[in-house]
């Protein structure tokens, strides 16, 4: 009698099975004995042959299943005590593994799932593996917690996939380790509603062709989303990042990131939001505001002061939406929505992270930069490698200007023109503040910061913003104007500054017009010498025929009045 001559290099296995009839294989690796026709005709044989493998099985020896060819079979609430592998096993039929506990290693790499796969509360306490796996039917992992490492990477989800909660698990599935979906495809929807990932978990390049939720997930550590492709509706809602990298993923549909806690730094560089009208950051209504109960395992005391909790102590309604730790460099959020209750980074509230993280790395300000570098805690393959190659580095000044100009346009489409004066205001400020140079950045020295044509600008209107300065400038100007000509002789007409007639304080009239300090009393002489200063101020009113014009009315006229109502101009343009 010979044996079966399936073999599989990669696993070291052999398989050493008798065979019957001249046959190459047994009914465990014959893959046409179960195919077509021939599944109601001998499912119930390899059911058998298989049930009975199983009970014989050794205690303590690992269960190797690899290659195998199965029906539809059900280990419900069945314990495996040592290690199993199901590598490169075909499942015909539906699979149940239903509240099973697999205590030792379990490997399903490359098996492909024929029917539906259920692990509705499975537990695996050490590592489970799942890469290449084929699911062609619908996966549930409903209530399922793995303990160990966890891998589907590359796993193909041709119909829809769960991983949240249902009517029988109020929590959707656990990962308590690191856990990689990394160049998994999911074919229709998926959800991954109320999971828990409470250490690194990996969807880079991954791809999305339906709708995806993430609705009440919590990320406790690192989330990598890099280059994924999101083809359809995203909901992100009430979702809870500790860090996230969103570098290069395209999200092509509606996308979502409502009432979600960015904790630590979070990036969304170079990402494309190809639906921006239907990409939302923000608040939800307040009658529409979830209960955050899971939320309470992640959050520390300190965030407390910006949650507001009833008395239950469990009801979370955020009072704004915090952005301090999100970064847009390098990604156009001119039309996305963004809610008006956002809270950015720095005492004023609305300095943006990607300025901080310019300062602190450019300028070596503070601590020497990680450079951004936290997707080295994800995944361990190549590519996983190459992205650790990648270190990120802070955007450059023109990045960061670009994210605020970015956003002042966000706020004049959403007519939110208070909100888009600020981030013009500081889009000016980095321009005043910094420049290149050749051997990297530098902060301007005083008179370049103060006396450049930026920094008038700055101190004169605040970029346009100020009402209130240009009338004080203006004010100012015919102040000083007034002074000037208080202390002449003869108020229209022309200066005098080669000479001054005195004998101390008292000043003897001439017919020149000497400085003369005696008429600064003089009622009349007062109300002449503001009618001249109001006649240069006021661009569009004429001199008096008996005042003598000089170089001075020129000035007054032309830097004191025009460049006033040029400047209040623009600020009102604004405000209006």
């Amino acid at each position: 009698m010979s044996t079966c001559q399936y073999k599989n290099t990669k696993e070291y296995f052999t398989c050493e099975f008798a065979v019957h009839d001249g046959a190459k294989y047994c009914l465990f690796h014959d893959k046409d004995y179960l195919k077509g026709d021939n599944y109601e005709k001998n499912k119930k044989k390899v059911a058998q042959g298989f049930d009975k493998l199983y009970s014989n099985h050794p205690k303590g020896m690992p269960f190797r299943f690899i290659g195998f060819c199965l029906p539809q079979l059900s280990f419900e609430e069945k314990p495996f005590c040592e290690s199993i592998y199901f590598d490169d096993t075909i499942f015909y039929g539906p699979i149940n593994f239903n509240h099973a506990t697999f205590y030792g290693l379990v490997s399903f790499g490359g098996v492909t799932f024929s029917g539906k796969a259920h692990f509705f509360g499975t537990k695996f306490r050490e590592e489970a593996n799942f890469e290449k796996a084929k699911f062609f039917d619908k996966a549930y992992f409903n209530g399922a917690r793995f303990y160990d490492k966890a891998s589907f990477k590359a796993v193909t989800f041709s119909n829809d996939v769960h991983f949240s909660a249902d009517d029988s698990h109020i929590f959707g599935t656990t990962f308590c380790r690191n856990v990689s979906f990394e160049k998994s495809t999911f074919g229709k929807n998926a959800s991954f509603h109320t999971v828990t990932f409470c250490k690194d978990a990996s969807f880079f390049r991954a791809t999305f062709s339906n709708t995806t939720y993430f609705f009440r997930t919590k990320f406790c550590e690192v989330a990598n989303f890099n280059e994924s492709v999101f083809s359809n509706k995203t909901d992100f809602r009430t979702t809870y990042f500790c860090r996230a990298l969103f570098r290069y993923v395209k999200f092509a549909s509606e996308v979502y990131f409502m009432n979600v806690i960015f904790k630590q730094n979070t990036l969304f560089n170079y990402t494309i939001f190809e639906q921006p009208n239907v990409t939302v950051f923000g608040l939800r209504d307040k009658d529409m505001n979830p209960r955050r109960k899971y939320l309470v395992g992640c959050l520390e005391k300190s965030e407390h002061d910006w949650l507001k909790t009833n008395l239950s102590g469990f009801d979370f309604i955020l009072p704004y939406f915090n952005m301090s730790n999100v970064s847009f460099a390098n990604s156009d959020v001119s039309r996305v929505k963004i809610s008006d209750k956002v809270k950015w980074s720095g005492s004023d509230g609305i300095t943006i992270y990607d300025e901080e993280w310019f300062i602190k790395d450019k300028l070596g300000k503070g601590e020497k930069s990680k450079k951004q570098s936290i997707e080295e805690r994800s995944g361990e393959n190549s590519d996983s490698k190459i992205e650790k190659s990648k270190e990120y580095e802070s955007p450059n000044l023109e990045g960061v200007i670009s994210v605020y100009r970015s956003l002042r346009e966000n706020c004049e489409f959403r007519l939110r023109y208070d909100d888009a004066g600020q981030f013009f205001i500081k889009e000016m400020e980095l321009k005043r503040n910094y420049r290149q140079v050749n051997s990297g950045y530098k902060k301007n020295h005083f008179l370049r910061k103060h006396f450049s044509l930026t920094g008038l600008y700055y101190h004169l209107s605040t970029y346009g913003e100020s009402i209130s300065k240009p009338i004080a400038f203006g004010i100012i100007i015919v102040g000083f104007s007034t002074l000037f000509w208080m202390f002449h002789n003869n108020p229209v007409g022309e200066p005098f500054f080669l000479s001054i007639h005195s004998n101390g304080l008292e000043m003897a009239r001439t017919d020149h017009n000497f400085i003369n300090f005696t008429q600064i009393w003089n009622n009349t002489h007062i109300l002449k010498t503001f009618e001249r200063s109001l006649a240069d101020f006021l661009p569009l009113l004429s001199m008096p025929s008996d005042t003598k014009i000089g170089v001075i009315d020129f000035l007054v006229k032309i830097l004191g009045g025009g460049l006033t109502f040029v400047l209040l101009g623009v600020a009102l343009k604004k405000k209006i």
